[in-house]
């Protein structure tokens, strides 16, 4: 980068519109997590949208390891997306 020539006022501007160009994206990534209303889903799309599974994966590895987050509406369980994704980063592994 070229600095000779360039005054301090001409500096801050390139200073501030490079740190903007970072922290936007990732400013607006946070307060798109949280500020989107959390949403109840069924069985099936917690499958296509979060865990990216079949649903035989569903049953066999997550509905039933303890705290796995569950609701019964009547006689159907459904799962609070954001309780899920707050499962999965809880309970990951790492080698």
């Amino acid at each position: 980068m070229q600095l000779t020539g360039i005054d301090e006022h001409e500096l801050t501007e390139m200073v501030a519109n490079r740190l903007a160009e970072k922290l936007f994206p990732q400013l607006h990534d946070l307060v798109t997590k949280y500020e989107t209303p959390d949403e109840l889903l069924t069985g099936q799309e917690i499958c296509d949208q979060v865990l990216h599974c079949s649903t035989n994966i569903l049953t066999t590895y997550f509905l039933y390891q303890p705290g796995f987050p569950t609701i019964l509406k009547g006689s159907q369980r459904v799962y609070s997306r954001k309780a899920v994704e707050k499962w999965i980063a809880e309970h990951q592994q790492y080698s």
